[in-house]
């Protein structure tokens, strides 16, 4: 809850747009805020437990007023975050995750639906993602579109679907996985070389990627 009034400005810029939307809470102190003000806000029960990796993962707790300067608590941000995208996808919810930091100024869902010429292919995807690449160079079949550059998961929409579970499922395994590292590290180490955002590239770079995708129309053409 460090980012108190980030959360406030962000669901202002949300209402003001009319967009359905929920914040998800990591400690009792921001779903108490996001309640106080009228915030539709969920949090994981105390005892809580999960098959993906996250037993009895319900909320973060740190000493630091910043979750990034512990790096137990920040990959549990992201494993609590993961869990939220993993209960609404199978609820049959798709997902459009935004950081605190994200200023909605429009209604997206006419580009995330892919209702827009320059979104078409959105529209194919289980999961679309944002990108720290900046370079026109990447934007072609050639390099991928950016995807074995860095991904940035401060922007991500998610399809209830089969291939969005199972991404979100490895996400979770390949956290849980370095949490085991991080207990092994000292009290008051600080660590900044790896979060949530290190092991969605991971997963996704791991996986075996169709170059391009071509769309005839009913005339044959492309």
């Amino acid at each position: 809850a460090s980012v108190n009034d980030m959360m406030r400005n962000w669901a202002v810029h949300v209402q003001r747009l009319g967009l359905p939307y929920i914040v998800t809470c990591m400690d009792e102190s921001l779903f108490r805020l996001a309640t106080e003000h009228g915030l539709p806000a969920a949090i994981f029960a105390s005892d809580s437990s999960s098959s993906d990796g996250a037993k009895g993962v319900a909320a973060v707790t740190t000493k630091w007023k910043y979750f990034r300067m512990d790096p137990k608590a920040f990959m549990t941000m992201g494993i609590l975050k993961v869990r939220f995208f993993l209960a609404f996808l199978r609820a049959g919810f798709d997902i459009l995750c935004a950081d605190l930091d994200v200023m909605w100024l429009k209604d997206p869902h006419s580009y995330a639906m892919g209702r827009v010429p320059a979104s078409s292919l959105i529209a194919f995807a289980d999961v679309v993602v944002s990108s720290d690449v900046v370079s026109g160079v990447a934007d072609n079949d050639a390099a991928h579109w950016g995807m074995r550059q860095e991904m940035n998961t401060g922007m991500l929409l998610l399809r209830s679907s089969p291939g969005a579970v199972r991404v979100c499922e490895a996400w979770v395994d390949r956290m849980s996985l370095e949490m085991v590292s991080i207990a092994k590290l000292p009290e008051n180490m600080l660590q900044w070389w790896s979060n949530d955002q290190t092991f969605f590239n991971e997963v996704v770079m791991k996986a075996p990627l169709v170059p391009s995708l071509q769309i005839k129309s009913a005339d044959g053409g492309l």
